[in-house]
């Protein structure tokens, strides 16, 4: 389930995903947008476009506002180190580095 949460913030919802299967599918996303070629018009040039993202896992009865702060996080560090870069929080009080 792909939801928009601000102008330039969405979220993905993968029930029942494990959290490695998780991270593998959300850098599979990242390397599409960035390998994709954007156009403005047939015959422009091509445009670089990237994604950073920020992926939580979510524990059983966590509260939605907690899965979006750790999501939060790890976004916060993709953008805050370079961006185009995935970063994982792990459910504990610490992000991981980025993957990819």
């Amino acid at each position: 389930l792909v939801c928009r949460l601000e102008d330039d913030r969405f979220a993905v919802l993968m029930p029942a995903v494990s959290p490695l299967a998780g991270a593998r599918i959300a850098e599979t996303i990242r390397t599409a947008v960035r390998e994709h070629t954007y156009r403005l018009d047939d015959v422009g040039s091509a445009i670089l476009v990237t994604a950073s993202f920020g992926y939580a896992t979510c524990l059983p009865h966590d509260p939605p506002t907690l899965i979006l702060d750790r999501a939060g996080e790890a976004l916060e560090k993709s953008q805050g180190t370079g961006r185009n870069q995935l970063h994982v929080h792990d459910a504990s009080s610490r992000v991981l580095s980025k993957i990819g």
